[in-house]
């Protein structure tokens, strides 16, 4: 589970039939901690959460080769993880990887 510290909440009780059910009442701006400022234009931008790893030159060969040999997605996933087993990689971001950056330059 999760804990947030909360400010300025309401807890509120509403009983219908009996049965009591408890809100808690807050306003949050779920977005705050997603954006950050831009160092070469000073403006705020959005930014994921979440820190994936980038490509190294070595995942990227791979992921050329065995598309070359025409196998499968589902095949070349498994290949990847096989040679990359600490990376964690999804059939769709390798996808993504050789269709935006690679395709094209073999």
């Amino acid at each position: 589970f999760e804990e947030w510290p909360l400010n300025d909440v309401v807890l509120k009780r509403v009983t219908a039939n009996g049965l009591a059910t408890f809100q808690l009442q807050f306003v949050w701006n779920s977005c705050a901690n997603h954006r950050r400022k831009d160092p070469t234009t000073g403006r705020l931008q959005y930014q994921s959460p979440v820190k994936r790893p980038r490509f190294t030159p070595e995942e990227d060969d791979l992921l050329v080769e065995l598309k070359k040999q025409g196998l499968p997605w589902q095949d070349i996933h498994k290949q990847f993880t096989d040679a990359f087993p600490q990376r964690e990689r999804r059939v769709g971001s390798l996808q993504v990887r050789y269709c935006t950056k690679l395709k094209g330059g073999d």
